[in-house]
């Protein structure tokens, strides 16, 4: 995976999706400053962490680098790298992918659900 792209093309999570999903982060060999999409900074500062998830749309998986970001009320971002090993249909007027999409960790089969009143 590498550390260093583009970041308007690249896929994020929320910190706190991975602290709630007990995710393995990874430290970039590099810090990486990252706008918005609006073209401000973000306001979590630079990316030092990520996290390599399997995203599975319609059977076609591929390992795909998320990084950590204050990206708003959005879990996930999905970005270009997905979209070029996927080559999903997309509903641009809906904001919908046709199919079925799931990201999963290596440890995914070790999770559980939270139940109503634990943390």
């Amino acid at each position: 995976m590498r550390d260093v792209a583009d970041s308007v093309l690249d896929s994020f999570i929320h910190p706190r999706v991975v602290k709630q999903l007990k995710l393995n982060m990874r430290t970039l060999s590099k810090a990486r400053k990252v706008q918005n999409v609006d073209g401000t900074n973000n306001k979590a500062g630079q990316i030092l962490e990520a996290v390599d998830l399997t995203v599975n749309n319609n059977r076609e998986q591929a390992l795909h680098a998320f990084y950590i970001a204050d990206i708003g009320q959005d879990d996930f971002i999905l970005g270009y790298p997905f979209l070029e090993a996927s080559n999903p249909n997309v509903d641009w007027r809906n904001g919908c992918i046709d199919g079925f999409t799931t990201i999963s960790s290596a440890k995914a089969n070790d999770w559980q659900p939270i139940q109503k009143g634990m943390r």
